[in-house]
C-alpha cells in the first residue's frame, strides 16, 4: 500500500515559500525544498511540529527560537531568510538551501578524518559558535549531524552549522523556555545537560569537543546498547583516550589532551568560552604536532544529504549556492581562475589572533579597495573588521568621463590585474557616482547590520566584476531587492547620514595621506596604506607589522584651492557646485590678494566679487594672476555686456552673472576648474609631487625596491630616514592652508639641499612627512646624516605652532637600516622609521611630564 500524497507539496507557505519536495523528517519536524517567489529562489523550509498546541506560549517559544536564529549572521552559520505560520498552523523557518553532506555522513563513508582537516572544520564551528555565545545564544544539540559540510567554487570545504530549532536564550523568561528540560543527542550531550541543570557555552563546547573526538577516532567516545547507557557513562565515566576506541589513529598528546579537557566532567574545568577555546585548538595546528598516520580523505564530493523519513539523525539539506552570499552579484558573478593565496590554517591563525578595533576606510570606486576587500572576504574576515566606505576624491567627477580618466582608471585596473592576480575585475565603462551607493551602504549597515557585509561585496562586485553603473537608481533597485531592503531607503539617500560626515572628517584628519585603501587599527597605531601583496597583508592582520605603505593606492587628488576676493553672500548660487568639492579662502582686500599670490604656493582658481572692486585694483590682481598662471574669473550680480567685453579683454579667463538659479555661471565656474585640474593630474602621473617638486611616495617605493634588490645582490646596508611634522595641523589652522602649502615646499627643498649622501632620494612621502633613502648606508652614518637633514628643517624656522620641539615648526626623525635580505621585507625599512619616531614622541612626553 502506497504511501499518501504530503499534504504540503505544492501549497505556498506564508504567501512567499511554494513546497516543490520533501526533503526530511526529524523529531522536530519535517524540511521541503522550496522556491521563495517572487524572487525565485531555492530555499529549505522547515516545517515545525506544534502537536495541535497552537497556545500563546508555542507561539512565543517559536517566534523566540527563530528570531533568535535570524540575529546569527556568521558565514559558518546557516542563514534563517524568514518565519511564520500559516491559517493551518504550520510555523515554519525558510533557510538557506545547502548541497553537500553532513559530518555524520562524511564519516560513516570515509572512516576517520585526517587531524588537519578535522581541527580546520571544528575551528569553522568554533568560529560561529564566538558569535552565538556573544549573542547570549547557546545551540544545545551540536553533534556531527547538524555540521554540514559544502564545497565551494575552490574546492575549500566550509562548515554550517544547522538546527538551531532548539536554541536557547541565556537571557530569556524561563516560563519560555522552560529550565530542567533535556534537549540534545545522547552522544554528544553534556553532563549537566543530562542532569537539567543550567546551561552555557560550556555545555556547547563539550559536545564540540565529543565530536571532535569522533572526527579523529571515527566513533564517539561513549557508545552503548541504550540512550540511558550512554548518559551514564557521560555522567560518571572518565573520557577514554582516541587511540584506545581507535587503535589504527594516531594523534599528538597535545591533541589528546586538549580533547580529553574538552570533556571534563565539570564545566569549570573546560575552556571557559569558545574564544579560549579556539586559541588552544589554533596553537596546536599551528605546531603541527596533529598529523595522522591515517590517509587524508578526499576532499567531500558535492551530493545532496537526503534523511531517512522518522529518524532522529535526518539534518537539513539548506542551501549554500542559490542564496546571496559571496558570489551574488547583479550578473553572471566572475569567479577567479586561481586559488586563494593562504592555507585554511593561516585564515584561522588571522581570524583568532586579529586585534579588536580594526578598521577599513575604502571607497567603491577604487579597484585597490575591491581587491583588498575581496581578499578579506575569500579569507572568511569580513566581518572582523568595521567598514567604512567613504568618499575619496568623488570631485574629480564633475564633468565628462573623457579619455584621459579613462587612461588612469584602466592604468589602476592593470596594475591590480598584476598586484592581486587571484581578484578578478573588468575595465568598468566609467567611473560612477558612487555617493548615492555610499549613502545607502552607510544606512543599511545602520538599520540592517546582518546585511551590511552582503550588500558591501555585492555593490563592489556590480561595479568591478559586472561593469555596471552603481550610481544609475536601476542597478542600485536591483541590490536592493535581492537583499530584500525596501526601496524606500534611496529617499533616505537625500541626506547624507551622520555616520557618514564622521568617517570622511576621521579619514581626512588622521595621518592617512588622504589615500586609500586602508586598515588602521587606531588604538595601537598601526596602518596600512595601499594594496600589498598576500604574506604582507596577512603579517599586519596578524599584528606583525605596524605600518605598511605600498605604493598600490589610490593617492587623493588634492581639492582645487579658489580665492575669493569679495562677499561670498552676493555670488552663492555660482559657488553652489564647487563649496563642497573645492578649498576657498574668503578675503575682502586687494592687499590680502597680492599676499596669497606672492606666496609660494598660491591658489588654483581666484573668483573676483565686483561689487567693491576698483578697476585699477582689478588691473593689479589680473597682472598678478597671469604671471602666475593662475586663472581669474570674475562674478557679479549686475551683469553688464560692455563691461563683460571690457573684462575679457583685460585678461579675465570667464565673466559668470550670478542671477537666477546661476545655471550658466556655475557651468562656465566648472569648465575653468576642469581644464584646470586637468592639469594637475598629468603631474600627479609623472610620479612627481605636484606641490614640492619632489619625488612621489609610490616613485619613492619603486626605488627602494630596487634599492632592496640591489642590496641583497651586493650584500651592502640600507638606510631608511623619515621625518614627521610635529604639530603640523595646528600649524595649518593657525596660519592658513597656503602658508601650510608653502612651508612644505620650503621643506623639501631644504631637505633635497642637504641630503649630500651618494645616491639619497628624498621623497613627499605623506601630506605631513618627508622619507630619505640612503643605500649602501649604515646605521652610524645614517645618523650623522639624519642630524644634518634634521638641523635644515629647524633652520628654516617656519611659523610658531606650539610644536613639541619648540615655537618654530620641527620634525620628529626615524631612523631604520637594514642588510636587505631574501628573508626580511623591504617594509621592515618603514616599519622601523615608523617606530623610532613613535618612541621618540613618547620620550618626550614622559619627560615633560616629568618636568611639569
Amino acid at each position: 500500500m502506497s504511501n499518501p500524497p504530503d499534504p504540503l507539496i505544492g501549497r505556498v507557505l506564508g504567501d512567499r515559500f511554494e513546497i516543490t519536495e520533501f526533503i526530511a523528517a526529524g523529531g522536530m519536524g519535517r524540511v521541503y525544498r522550496a522556491i521563495q517567489r517572487p524572487l525565485e529562489r531555492e530555499v529549505a523550509v522547515k516545517v515545525i511540529h506544534s502537536a495541535g498546541d497552537n497556545s500563546e506560549r508555542f507561539q512565543r517559544r517559536f517566534y523566540l527560537e527563530a528570531s533568535l536564529c535570524a540575529r546569527l549572521t556568521h558565514p559558518n552559520v546557516v542563514r534563517v531568510f524568514d518565519y511564520g505560520w500559516d491559517e493551518v498552523a504550520n510555523y515554519f523557518m525558510a533557510m538557506e538551501y545547502l548541497r553537500g553532506e553532513n559530518l555524520s555522513q562524511i564519516c560513516k563513508r570515509k572512516g576517520p578524518l585526517e587531524p588537519r582537516l578535522a581541527v580546520n572544520l571544528v575551528l569553522q564551528v568554533c568560529s560561529a559558535l564566538v558569535e552565538a555565545h556573544e549573542e547570549g545564544l547557546v545551540h544545545r544539540d551540536l553533534k556531527p549531524s547538524n555540521l554540514f559540510v559544502v564545497t565551494d567554487r575552490l574546492g575549500q570545504e566550509h562548515v554550517k552549522i544547522l538546527d538551531f530549532g532548539v536554541v536557547k536564550d541565556l537571557e530569556a523568561d524561563a516560563d519560555i523556555t522552560r529550565a530542567g528540560v533535556t534537549l540534545g543527542s545522547p552522544l554528544y550531550i553534556a553532563p549537566e545537560q543530562i542532569e537539567g541543570e543550567n546551561v552555557d557555552a560550556r555545555s556547547d563546547l563539550y559536545s564540540l569537543g565529543v565530536t571532535l573526538f569522533h572526527l579523529l577516532a571515527g566513533r564517539p567516545p561513549f557508545t552503548g546498547r541504550s540512550a540511558p547507557d550512554v548518559l551514564m557513562q557521560h555522567l560518571t565515566r572518565p573520557a577514554p583516550s582516541i587511540a584506545s576506541v581507535n587503535p589504527g589513529v594516531t594523534v599528538s598528546k597535545a591533541l589528546e589532551r586538549f580533547v580529553r579537557k574538552s570533556l571534563s566532567k565539570n564545566p569549570d574545568d573546560r575552556f571557559q568560552d569558545a574564544r579560549e577555546f579556539a586559541g588552544a585548538l589554533a596553537r596546536i595546528a599551528a605546531e603541527g604536532a596533529e598529523r595522522s598516520t591515517t590517509a587524508r580523505p578526499e576532499s567531500v564530493e558535492l551530493v545532496r544529504a537526503r534523511g531517512d523519513s522518522g529518524s532522529d539523525e535526518a539534518t537539513l539539506t539548506l542551501d549554500a549556492e542559490q542564496a546571496p552570499t559571496v558570489g551574488a552579484g547583479l550578473g553572471p558573478h566572475v569567479d577567479s581562475d586561481s586559488t586563494v593565496g593562504l592555507a585554511s590554517e593561516s585564515v584561522e591563525e588571522i581570524r583568532l589572533q586579529l586585534q579588536d578595533g580594526l578598521v577599513a576606510y575604502v571607497d567603491f570606486n577604487c579597484p585597490y579597495c575591491f581587491a583588498l576587500h575581496e581578499r578579506v572576504v575569500r579569507w572568511g574576515l569580513e566581518d572582523a573588521i568595521e567598514w567604512r566606505v567613504i568618499e575619496h576624491s568623488s570631485h574629480v567627477l564633475d564633468g565628462p568621463f573623457d579619455f584621459h580618466q579613462e587612461q588612469m582608471l584602466s592604468t589602476e585596473v592593470v596594475e591590480v590585474h598584476h598586484r592581486a592576480p587571484d581578484v578578478t575585475l573588468v575595465l568598468p565603462q566609467q567611473r560612477c557616482r558612487s555617493t548615492v551607493a555610499t549613502r545607502l551602504q552607510t544606512y543599511v549597515q545602520r538599520e540592517h547590520p546582518e546585511k551590511q557585509h552582503a550588500f558591501r561585496r555585492d555593490v563592489f562586485r556590480a561595479l568591478w566584476q559586472d561593469g555596471l553603473d552603481i550610481g544609475e537608481e536601476s542597478a542600485l533597485k536591483a541590490l536592493l531587492d535581492r537583499h530584500e531592503v525596501p526601496d524606500l531607503f534611496l529617499q533616505f539617500c537625500e541626506q547624507e547620514p551622520l555616520e557618514l560626515q564622521a568617517w570622511q572628517e576621521e579619514w581626512e584628519q588622521a595621518d592617512y595621506d588622504r589615500s586609500i585603501p586602508v586598515l588602521a587599527h587606531p588604538e595601537s597605531g598601526r596602518v596600512l596604506i595601499g594594496l600589498p601583496e598576500e604574506r604582507v597583508l596577512k603579517e599586519f592582520m596578524l599584528g606583525e607589522r605596524s605600518r605598511v605603505i605600498d605604493s598600490a593606492v589610490c593617492y587623493y587628488q588634492q581639492r582645487p584651492s579658489i580665492l575669493l576676493w569679495g562677499w561670498m553672500s552676493r555670488i552663492w548660487q555660482v559657488l553652489d557646485d564647487v563649496r563642497t568639492c573645492c578649498e576657498l579662502l574668503q578675503v575682502l582686500t586687494v592687499e590680502a590678494v597680492e599676499q596669497h599670490l606672492s606666496q609660494i604656493a598660491s591658489p588654483d582658481l581666484i573668483i573676483v566679487e565686483n561689487s567693491q572692486v576698483s578697476r585699477a585694483e582689478l588691473e593689479v590682481v589680473v597682472s598678478l594672476a597671469r604671471r602666475r598662471n593662475i586663472p581669474l574669473v570674475v562674478s557679479t550680480r549686475e551683469p553688464d555686456p560692455d563691461e563683460e567685453i571690457e573684462l575679457l579683454s583685460m585678461g579675465v579667463l570667464e565673466y559668470l552673472p550670478a542671477t537666477g538659479d546661476g545655471r550658466v555661471a556655475r557651468a562656465r565656474l566648472s569648465r575653468v576648474l576642469r581644464d584646470r585640474y586637468n592639469l594637475e593630474r598629468v603631474q600627479q602621473e609623472s610620479m612627481m609631487d605636484p606641490l614640492t617638486g619632489l619625488p612621489s611616495r609610490a616613485q619613492l617605493l619603486e626605488h627602494l625596491r630596487g634599492e632592496w634588490e640591489r642590496g641583497i645582490l651586493r650584500a651592502s646596508p640600507l638606510s631608511f630616514l623619515l621625518f614627521d611634522l610635529d604639530a603640523f595641523k595646528p600649524f595649518n589652522k593657525t596660519h592658513g592652508y597656503l602658508s601650510g602649502n608653502e612651508a612644505l615646499v620650503q621643506i623639501g627643498r631644504a631637505l633635497s639641499r642637504a641630503a649630500t649622501s651618494p645616491g639619497a632620494q628624498v621623497a613627499r612621502f605623506s601630506g605631513n612627512e618627508f622619507a630619505v633613502l640612503l643605500p649602501d648606508t649604515a646605521r652610524p652614518e645614517a645618523e650623522r646624516m639624519g642630524q644634518q637633514l634634521h638641523d635644515a628643517v629647524v633652520g628654516l624656522q617656519l611659523g610658531k605652532a606650539g610644536s613639541p620641539s619648540g615655537d618654530y615648526l620641527t620634525a620628529t626623525m626615524g631612523i631604520h637600516s637594514l642588510q636587505p635580505s631574501e628573508n626580511d621585507s623591504l617594509f621592515d625599512l618603514i616599519d622601523g622609521a615608523s617606530e623610532e619616531i613613535k618612541t621618540r614622541r613618547a620620550e618626550y612626553r614622559s619627560n615633560t611630564e616629568a618636568l611639569t
